[in-house]
Formats: structure tokens, sequence, C-alpha cells
């Protein structure tokens, strides 16, 4: 979603449940449609990926054109194991603007 303040966004986060599964392919997928579907009204400014970076299917996503992200994907991980390889690639799908890894 698109917060303007950030007690909504917390909000948001606190109500995510954890469903015990990953599939971290699509997020490519999904960074490419936020890219191209953005107005100037409504641009992404950043996302945020809260992951460990664990895929069940031990894939990692794959953006067809990074170029054409205009933001950042910082990724938040949280967790007794974590596969930094993985949300490395992730925060580096922008490859006009890196993002960040938090754990």
């Amino acid at each position: 979603g698109v917060y303007d303040q950030s007690s909504l966004l917390v909000d948001a986060i606190k109500s995510l449940s954890y469903d015990g599964g990953t599939n971290l392919v699509p997020l490519g997928d999904f960074f490419m449609e936020l890219a191209c579907c953005r107005k100037d009204d409504d641009k992404v400014d950043c996302v945020l990926v809260f992951s460990d970076g664990m895929d069940n299917v031990g894939k990692i996503p794959v953006v067809s054109d990074p170029y054409k992200i205009p933001f950042p994907i910082h990724c938040i991980a949280d967790g007794n194991v974590v596969n930094l390889g993985c949300v490395r690639r992730i925060a580096a799908c922008s490859a006009l603007h890196g993002g960040c890894v938090f754990v």
C-alpha cells in the first residue's frame, strides 16, 4: 500500500500475519509493475521488503530490466537464520538506486 503517515504504515505492518511460506520469485515482476505503472502524483519513493530471504523454492527474484526501477528497495531481515545473499540481491534490484539491508 501507499502511506502518507508513518503511523499508518506501522499499523499495517503490525496487522500482518506470518504464514510460514515464502516465494520470493514474484517480487521481480512486482517491482517492474510498480516502476511501469506509476504516475508523477503517485510515485513510489522506495519499497520495503520484510523477509529473511529464505525462499521455500530456493530461488531468488529476477528483475527483467533493473535500469527501469527508479526507486530503492530496502530489505528488513530478522530471525535466527537469514539468507544474506538473497536479501542483498533483492536490495540490488534497482541498478540506479541501490537499497540497504537491515538485519
